[in-house]
């Protein structure tokens, strides 16, 4: 969990089972995580921008249902607007910056982390098969 501040109230962003097994968020997250970092590269950039403010803004959304009264994903794309323009001077926030800390949460903090931490180590606890020639 990690909170973010937004017209001097603390918000609460938590990512629990409901979060995952409700929606595709998991794929879409990976999916622009795997674009950002070498992977898949296609030409419409547009769509790619698009899919980034969504996947973000849906990220946000589901973390912050169990603790901040939002309704829609709408709010909280513009509580997320409002905290960029709040930057103080000298910090960048930016839509990459939003999607930064919760990729972050996701990946290497909480339960997701800690799930993909156990099957990474799972997978180098398997014996690697032996092929003998003839």
């Amino acid at each position: 969990m990690f909170t973010i501040t937004i017209h001097d109230k603390e918000y609460k962003v938590r990512y629990g089972m409901n979060s995952f097994t409700d929606t595709d968020l998991m794929d879409r997250t990976r999916r622009l995580l795997d674009l950002f970092n070498g992977g898949v590269d296609s030409d419409d950039s547009v769509q790619k921008a698009k899919d980034l403010f969504v996947c973000v803004r849906d990220l946000y959304f589901y973390g912050f249902l169990k603790y901040n009264p939002v309704d829609t994903p709408q709010e909280v794309g513009d509580l997320l607007d409002d905290y960029i323009d709040e930057a103080p001077e000298g910090e960048e926030r930016s839509i990459m910056s939003l999607f930064g800390m919760v990729s972050e949460e996701l990946l290497n903090k909480g339960f997701l982390g800690d799930l993909l931490a156990d099957e990474e180590e799972s997978e180098e606890e398997k014996p690697k098969k032996v092929t003998k020639r003839k």
